[in-house]
Order: C-alpha cells, then sequence, then structure tokens
C-alpha cells in the first residue's frame, strides 16, 4: 500500500495590481524640453467623504446641486409634476377596479339569466 507524502507547497506571491500610495504620488511629466521630470502629487487628505473632497476639488457635488435647484425654484413644478402623476396613477387603478366591477356584475345577470332560461325550458316540457 502506498502512502503518498503530503508536499508542502511554497505560498504564492501576490503581484499588486494597484499601485502603491507613493508610486500614485509620483508623476512623471515630460517637459518641453524632452527630459522626464518626477513631480510629486498632493495625495489624499484624511479619510474625509467623497461630497468633502469634491467641494474641495471645486466641483460642485449631488447635495450641492440639490440646494441650487431648490433655491432657484422649480421645485414647486417638480412637485406639481409629481402630484399630477400620482394622480393619473390612481385615477388609472379607479378605472381598472371600476371595470372588473362592471364585468363581474354582468357576468353575474348573465348566469342568471341562463339559470332563469333553464328552469323556464324545464317548466315548459
Amino acid at each position: 500500500m502506498n502512502v503518498k507524502e503530503s508536499v508542502k507547497r511554497e505560498p504564492k506571491k501576490r503581484t499588486k495590481s494597484v499601485p502603491s500610495a507613493e508610486e500614485q504620488k509620483i508623476k512623471k511629466i515630460m517637459d518641453s524640453t524632452g527630459e522626464i521630470k518626477e513631480e510629486k502629487e498632493g495625495g489624499r487628505k484624511g479619510k474625509g467623504g467623497k461630497e468633502r473632497r469634491r467641494r474641495e476639488e471645486g466641483k460642485k457635488g449631488r447635495k450641492e446641486r440639490k440646494r441650487r435647484k431648490r433655491r432657484e425654484g422649480g421645485y414647486e413644478q417638480r412637485r406639481k409634476r409629481r402630484r399630477k402623476k400620482r394622480r393619473k396613477i390612481t385615477k388609472k387603478g379607479e378605472k381598472k377596479r371600476e371595470r372588473k366591477r362592471r364585468k363581474e356584475k354582468n357576468s353575474r345577470e348573465f348566469f342568471l339569466m341562463l339559470l332563469i332560461l333553464k328552469f323556464k325550458d324545464r317548466l315548459a316540457n
């Protein structure tokens, strides 16, 4: 009976797909003369949120856009449009329910008529 010896494998070395923070900070720029310069970039400052960073960069974030929309007006129009849409949806539902009720009522009446006709035929015979 052969007993296999367990083969100890060396752990695989992980390759870094993302460059380290230091590598990211160094930015290579080609000068107009043709020589390559290395310029260090200011990295991220602390653990702040995306919104704050965007504000620091001068870009307007989502919250800022919302605030501006509200300030400029147009907010009432959007509310009005939403209300109209809701009303439309509820009306559509009411119409559907009404149609269903009518259909059920008609089918009930139809079956009653059939029953009456059957009994009339039986009585006539």
